[in-house]
């Protein structure tokens, strides 16, 4: 075999090796985001339970002061919250719209 057949057979050999390489990176990159993404929907019934739940707390907490005849604070609470932790709720996710992503979903929270 002449020498020039040999470098064009080794840079062949080379160029399907990276592909392959490159190939086989992509499929675990992709199995991993996919298991991810399964580990996650999982997780999202008692993540919706857990948000429906503590929606539920702060509606009985309000209930429970304006029986003792104190102003509802949820406002204000939620405005205190924001100010010295920096956390907000987004408005994304209302009592009514986990609702319907758990009616979408059908997922059974309790």
């Amino acid at each position: 075999m002449s020498e020039a057949l040999t470098i064009a057979v080794i840079e062949a050999l080379g160029q399907i090796v990276g592909a392959m390489v490159t190939v086989g990176g992509l499929i675990f990159i992709g199995l991993h985001i996919t298991q991810r993404s399964r580990e996650l929907q999982k997780e999202l019934p008692r993540i919706l339970r857990d948000l429906k739940t503590l929606y539920m707390i702060e509606q009985v907490h309000v209930e429970m002061t304006v029986g003792r005849g104190e102003p509802a604070n949820k406002v204000k609470v939620r405005k205190l919250v924001e100010d010295e932790k920096g956390l907000r709720l987004s408005g994304r996710y209302t009592p009514a719209r986990i609702d319907d992503l758990i009616q979408k979903a059908d997922i059974d929270v309790g």
